[in-house]
């Protein structure tokens, strides 16, 4: 289960990537990083949960 959001988080990153201009960029880049944040907690990963 937690993976999936790992995966959707990586894939709307790569999506920021091939997007243009730079109020898009942040916008999904930073939802893209909210769901990494939420995939680390939810993994008890250290470099987030610490």
């Amino acid at each position: 289960m937690y993976e999936i959001i790992g995966v959707i988080a990586s894939v709307i990153v790569l999506i920021s990537f091939v997007m243009n201009g730079e109020k898009k960029i942040r916008i999904i880049n930073i939802i893209g990083a909210l769901l990494f944040v939420i995939y680390g907690i939810l993994i008890n990963a250290f470099s987030v949960c610490s």
